[in-house]
């Protein structure tokens, strides 16, 4: 019973003494200049605890092993960023450390790459007024229809079938 009890405390000591799960990180994408390929910007959340000396971002894409990569921030740091392409997979992983090397439970978030920027706005269209005659009807200010119409495709004849023998 008291090796139970000796155990109990020293979990307790355990957990007491690690530094505190980091809050909530952001993602912001912005396109590159090449097409499918985005500049990611993570935002760390501020440090929580009086003792953590550095915080840890593992990050991970399309569920590759080797593509893992982990990065050390001073405390102070508040964004990091990396270039990714569109639909990739992307797993990050935020951990604060302590002054003796102890590691937080990680903030986790898991995104896909989308592109959702819409496309530039067209310029400002121009309008002039035209006054037209006292005796023209709303019919003659509709403009004029275009010069290269387009007539609509006609089917092509299908041949009656024959029932004649073909001729030797």
């Amino acid at each position: 019973m008291l090796d139970d009890v000796r155990d109990l405390i020293r979990r307790l000591i355990q957990w007491a003494n690690q530094p505190a799960r980091p809050g909530a990180m952001y993602v912001f994408c912005e396109e590159l200049s090449m097409p499918n390929l985005f500049r990611v910007r993570v935002g760390l959340p501020p440090v929580t605890g009086p003792d953590v000396s550095k915080r840890t971002l593992l990050r991970t894409m399309n569920d590759d092993p080797t593509t893992s990569v982990s990065l050390n921030f001073p405390i102070d740091q508040a964004e990091t960023s990396f270039k990714a392409r569109q639909d990739d997979k992307v797993h990050l992983e935020l951990r604060q450390v302590d002054d003796v090397g102890n590691l937080s439970e990680p903030s986790v978030l898991d995104f896909t790459v989308i592109d959702t920027t819409p496309p530039v706005a067209p310029d400002t269209m121009a309008v002039t007024l035209e006054e037209l005659p006292d005796d023209a009807s709303l019919e003659d200010a509709a403009p004029p229809a275009p010069e290269t119409e387009i007539p609509p495709p006609v089917p092509e004849p299908v041949p009656e079938p024959t029932t004649e023998e073909p001729t030797p």
